[in-house]
């Protein structure tokens, strides 16, 4: 039966079955069980998706604590999530929790804002606003260079500089000449009040009675 002439056969089939054998266990150890149920794709792929812990966050869940008017976002920047500035805010969410479930009534809730507040708010706004080619032109960009001479800002070279006429919330909001001497005459100190002479005595009529 294994003639020299079919002996190399044996062996090739031999080795073909232990393939064939190797193959099927390594793919049962490895495909997932929902494999195929849905055709060529993991059943369970979007439950085990839904399950994993979110680390970015939504302007939904800012919304949750900062409803109030001082954090809506205006018109132009309606479509701006918080974390394009704010980063995904996830440590600052977890640090509020936990100290408002440990807060007692009437006690003021501190949350960790270190890794939430941006630092270099130029940089930030200038990834969307700094003039390109192939931005559409009805998007709001500029020239920095060319802006900060039209402006004048006091510190030009502040991370900070937009703040000086932007809002961040709402930035198409500029702070107005009027706004501007509004906050100078409420930074002047109140001017002392002058004294107004007092009135004269009466004098005695004519011929009164003596």
């Amino acid at each position: 039966m294994f003639s020299r002439d079919t002996l190399h056969l044996w062996i090739l089939a031999g080795a073909l079955a232990l393939v064939g054998v190797g193959f099927f266990t390594v793919r049962s150890l490895t495909v997932p069980p929902s494999f195929g149920q849905f055709g060529h794709y993991r059943g369970a792929a979007l439950q085990i998706a839904t399950d994993k812990e979110r680390k970015l966050t939504t302007r939904g869940d800012c919304g949750e604590c900062h409803a109030t008017l001082k954090h809506e976002m205006g018109k132009s920047h309606e479509r701006v999530h918080c974390i394009e500035c704010h980063g995904e805010g996830k440590a600052h969410m977890t640090a509020c929790k936990t100290a408002k479930a440990s807060a007692k009534a009437g006690d003021a809730l501190t949350c960790d804002k270190s890794n939430l507040m941006p630092t270099n708010i130029k940089d930030i706004c200038l990834h969307c606003h700094q003039e390109m080619v192939g931005r559409a032109k009805k998007h709001p960009q500029i020239v920095f260079t060319e802006h900060m001479k039209d402006m004048d800002p006091k510190d030009p070279k502040s991370p900070l500089v937009c703040m000086e006429c932007h809002s961040p919330h709402n930035p198409a909001e500029e702070l107005s000449d009027d706004k501007e001497e509004d906050k100078d005459e409420e930074a002047k100190p109140a001017e002392a009040a002058t004294p107004t002479a007092a009135p004269a005595a009466p004098t005695p009529a004519a011929g009164g009675a003596q």
